[in-house]
């Protein structure tokens, strides 16, 4: 369990409980689009609701919106975000089980990782 808001981190204020998967699908929607990696980070552990997350409705709110004003014009565009968001998540992955297998910090060129998401 994460202490204080999930996307701020601030313990202060009023905060509710992520009861229901709909919270979790929409806010995983709003992660790929805005292509957050901290939140798509964060995201990777679980589920929201098995995580026991907390949340201030205005920060729930505030990633609501980025994504409203980020939203792509055409479905073309909406499909190509989607597709980015999806092989970022996984390239973060990717960099995540590699500093899990072994106990030294593996060092990544930028190249490799632009030619890994390219490739995907």
């Amino acid at each position: 369990m994460m202490p204080g808001c999930f996307f701020c981190g601030d313990e202060s204020g009023d905060l509710h409980e992520a009861s229901t998967f709909m919270i979790d699908s929409r806010v995983r929607e709003c992660a790929l689009e805005l292509q957050d990696t901290v939140l798509l980070a964060k995201l990777s552990a679980g589920d929201l609701k098995s995580q026991e997350a907390k949340y201030h409705t205005t920060c729930l709110i505030n990633i609501y919106n980025r994504t409203q004003k980020h939203v792509p014009k055409t479905e073309e565009e909406r499909q190509e975000s989607v597709v980015h968001g999806l092989v970022l998540a996984e390239l973060v992955d990717y960099v995540d089980a590699s500093r899990s297998e072994n106990d030294a910090v593996p060092v990544f060129k930028l190249i490799d990782l632009k030619t890994i998401y390219r490739a995907s």
